[in-house]
Order: structure tokens, then sequence, then C-alpha cells
């Protein structure tokens, strides 16, 4: 998904995009997921270096969707949803956090 959003952006807004904390949160989920998934898939021991940024990274995405959920969309009354459900919005204000802090909790 990180993949997908990042594409988005990229298209839509070039290297500003590096501007936004959602956007550099999300690319930095989007890193440690594909190092954590390297460890997962040649079943090597996963380093604590890397549960530490994966427990970092989870932290992140939350901030961006707390934020969203309580300032952002209460300010916007009338496009409120175009957060949670526009474009690259989709994934990095609702699907990578909720994905990530899911995979942290419960995986």
């Amino acid at each position: 998904m990180e993949i997908i959003a990042t594409g988005i952006s990229l298209s839509r807004n070039g290297l500003a995009l590096f501007q936004f904390y959602t956007e550099d949160s999300n690319m930095f989920a989007g890193l440690v997921c594909l190092v954590y998934s390297y460890y997962l898939i040649t079943k090597k021991d996963i380093p604590e270096w890397l549960d530490i940024l994966k427990f970092m990274a989870t932290c992140m995405l939350m901030v961006t969707f707390l934020v969203v959920i309580f300032v952002l969309m209460p300010m916007m009354q009338d496009t409120h949803l175009m957060f949670l459900l526009y474009g690259s919005m989709l994934y990095q204000h609702l699907l990578c956090p909720i994905t990530l802090f899911v995979s942290y909790v419960f995986l």
C-alpha cells in the first residue's frame, strides 16, 4: 500500500511531497516494512533494532491518523471525508496506519 500511495503522491506533487510529515512517515514505514519482510521471508531472527524501527514507524503513522481524525477532519466540516478517502490520503491517513498498528500489536 505504501508503494501505491507514494506513486500517487509522486505523480501529483513531484519531489515536493517530502515537505509533508504524512509522506515522510509513510515512506519511513514502507522502508521499515520492506526490511522487516526480508527478515520474515528469509526466516532470519529479527534484530532488536528493527523491532524498534517498526515501533517508531507505528507511532509515526498513528500520529498521522489521530491528527487527521481529531484535528483536520473537524476543521473541514464539508469535505471532512476527503482526508480519509481521496487519492493517496486513503492509504496514508487510513489504511496504512491501521494496518501497521494491527500488524505491530497483534502479529
